[in-house]
């Protein structure tokens, strides 16, 4: 029911050995804890064969302000799959600052069992489904993919995908694909996708 804090050298080492890695949460615990993974400290693969990145959260994926997930050896698949239990409630965030260069590899953002195809969904603390605040995705040649709904049941900001400030999505040669689904609530704030400024 406890939180469990995972350092990111750990990682690092298995991703730099070429090996894929993947985070997972349990449910919610009967504590405090909602089955969140937070990224706090950079991820970085510097050497090492191709690998993925999967970091799968029963409720929300939420990365701080400043930090990055990059490769600069090898492609990094890199998924955020929140909403994993898919209950209908876990966001993804990516706060000011925070990015992900995969050097090639595909970046998919979404929710479920399939976070290709299925969303990830806006929940209490966090309505938009996907929300890039002045973030940054870049794939090289690899393919971008984000799937989002808003949240269901309440009046709010409850985009499918928000776009807010600088935020940037990036190929040299892959495609982009942005699926939203705004809420059902009743406010202006529903749209599937929306950038702002």
């Amino acid at each position: 029911n406890d939180g469990s804090i995972l350092q990111t050298g750990t990682i690092e080492a298995q991703l730099d050995a070429g090996t894929s890695v993947t985070v997972t949460t349990g449910t919610a615990g009967t504590d405090i804890e909602l089955g969140d993974i937070t990224v706090a400290d950079d991820i970085s693969k510097t050497t090492g064969a191709n690998a993925s990145l999967t970091l799968a959260a029963h409720n929300s994926i939420i990365l701080n302000s400043n930090t990055n997930i990059t490769s600069t050896t090898g492609t990094l698949d890199v998924t955020l799959n929140s909403d994993l239990d898919s209950s209908g409630a876990g966001a993804i965030v990516m706060n000011t600052g925070s990015s992900i260069d995969s050097n090639g590899g595909d970046i998919v953002l979404g929710g479920g069992a399939d976070p290709f195809v299925e969303a990830a969904f806006g929940e209490g603390a966090n309505q938009e489904g996907i929300k890039l605040d002045g973030a940054i995705l870049s794939a090289g040649a690899g393919s971008i993919s984000l799937t989002g709904e808003g949240r269901i049941g309440a009046a709010g900001s409850q985009m499918g995908i928000l776009l807010a400030g600088v935020a940037s999505i990036t190929t040299t040669g892959g495609s982009i694909d942005l699926n939203g689904t705004g809420g059902d609530g009743s406010t202006i704030n529903t749209a599937g996708i929306q950038a702002i400024a």
